[in-house]
């Protein structure tokens, strides 16, 4: 997995810092920068939908990492974007969400 220049997509910095209307549950099941209960289920729900095969044409897919403090492995949901012809995995919570951290200390290896 290559590393690639980081993007500040800090929502408080932009004009429309709430986002969309929409966008409040997530913000609400994320609210300290952690998944509360319920994200916690629907990743889990989701990393094993997408590891059975489902919801391929979405771009969805699961990431298993080994915890860089448990050691054990975690396996979450994730979505792969494609520009100009290469793919990313793009965090949504930022440089501090917990699989952009093991990821970075496994070396890449997921």
């Amino acid at each position: 997995m290559a590393m690639c220049q980081r993007i500040d997509m800090n929502p408080a910095k932009s004009s429309n810092a709430g986002g969309p209307w929409w966008y409040a549950p997530k913000r609400w099941m994320y609210r300290d920068g952690r998944p509360h209960a319920l994200a916690r289920f629907m990743n889990s729900l989701s990393a094993h939908l997408y590891s059975l095969g489902w919801f391929k044409q979405s771009g969805g897919a699961t990431l298993t990492v080994r915890g860089r403090r448990s050691g054990r492995p975690v396996s979450l949901p994730v979505v792969i974007a494609e520009h100009d012809g290469a793919r990313y995995l793009v965090s949504m919570l930022g440089d501090d969400a917990n699989w952009v951290h093991n990821v970075r200390e496994a070396g890449g290896d997921a």
